[in-house]
């Protein structure tokens, strides 16, 4: 996987609407694009 690469720590887990992230947390998500074919990615901090 892509982030081990770069030595990014990764796990999946089902959260609850209560969650708080922990400090210097981010969520990558899948996105599809209309049109384009791939995987795409998004990144964003907690």
């Amino acid at each position: 996987m892509i982030i081990n690469y770069y030595g990014i720590r990764s796990s999946a887990r089902y959260e609850s609407l209560n969650y708080l992230g922990a400090a210097d947390e981010f969520e990558i998500s899948e996105v599809k694009i209309d049109k384009v074919n791939g995987h795409h990615f998004i990144a964003t901090k907690k």
